[in-house]
């Protein structure tokens, strides 16, 4: 069922994702608490599925965004983020991601092409930032404040509610029907000399024991095989897409990304279909049940 973005959707989100990225901007020589490095990554992690999301979401209406702008923005001095800080970050950005997921396939109202291009923007740059952020870390701690004098007022913290010990392993996504149009890559399509393929040429990546595609280095990460690598390289060869090794290692990043984020029971599949004269790759999330 086709749904239709709205003016006043994207404005909401676009003005939500300019504050974080005025806020961040901002702080690109700030440090990262250790106790709060996982709350950093989980911002950067769910920053990277927004701006995948986003960016084949734009590409499928036709969007180009000017993306990789200087900011104009002054850094203010080093401080410490707040931890608090970040775990409201990373739910929005989580949460966006999921909502333009859940579009499926959208249109957009008159008007909201320069929103959407607006808000590719800004997600971009707060990748951009959290980089930098990133790259600029040491080993910090928070400095501990002094012990209260007699006289000063006592505040008393609430109890800590039971931790919740998480499984290793990968963790469990929601399920989504989304197909996600990769960008650059592209070749025309010969229509008269190449026939229409069913079904179309793909890649199925599975953990199988005799010839796997990416193994876990962690409960949140994956790694791609050379086989995996070698597969992506030779389907776009055999099928005449010319990719940079950037490019090619670009993708893969993707690729891994979106493995990472897999609804539970499902595999990621790269498809090459013909789209508007071109033949283009595409990324989509399949049962495991129909996978040989």
């Amino acid at each position: 069922m086709s749904t239709q973005l709205t003016v006043a959707e994207l404005t909401k989100a676009a003005r939500n994702l300019r504050k974080i990225e005025l806020y961040l901007t901002a702080r690109r020589e700030w440090k990262v608490d250790l106790s709060d490095d996982q709350d950093f990554k989980a911002v950067r992690m769910a920053a990277d599925r927004l701006a995948f999301t986003v960016g084949q979401r734009a590409l499928a209406l036709g969007i180009d965004a000017k993306l990789g702008s200087e900011s104009d923005i002054d850094d203010l001095p080093s401080a410490v983020f707040e931890g608090a800080m970040l775990k409201k970050f990373g739910a929005f950005l989580g949460q966006l991601d999921g909502w333009f997921v859940s579009q499926g396939d959208t249109h957009l109202e008159k008007g909201g092409d320069r929103l959407l291009g607006r808000l590719q923007g800004s997600v971009d740059a707060i990748r951009t930032a959290l980089i930098v952020i990133g790259e600029n870390q040491e080993p910090v701690k928070k400095v501990e404040p002094a012990p209260p004098q007699e006289g000063d007022p006592v505040d008393i913290p609430p109890e800590p509610g039971p931790e919740v010990a998480r499984a290793p392993g990968p963790p469990v996504r929601p399920v989504t029907t989304a197909s996600d149009d990769i960008y650059e890559g592209t070749r025309a399509a010969d229509s008269e000399d190449v026939p229409a393929r069913t079904p179309p040429p793909q890649i199925v990546f599975t953990m199988s024991d005799a010839a796997p595609m990416y193994t876990w280095t962690g409960s949140e990460t994956v790694e791609l095989t050379p086989l995996a690598k070698e597969k992506i390289e030779k389907l776009f060869d055999d099928e005449g897409i010319s990719y940079f090794k950037y490019q090619l290692e670009k993708f893969s990043d993707e690729v891994r990304m979106r493995i990472e984020t897999a609804p539970e029971g499902h595999v990621l599949v790269v498809k090459v279909r013909s789209v508007d004269d071109e033949i283009k790759p595409f990324l989509s999330y399949v049962s495991a049940d129909t996978v040989e």
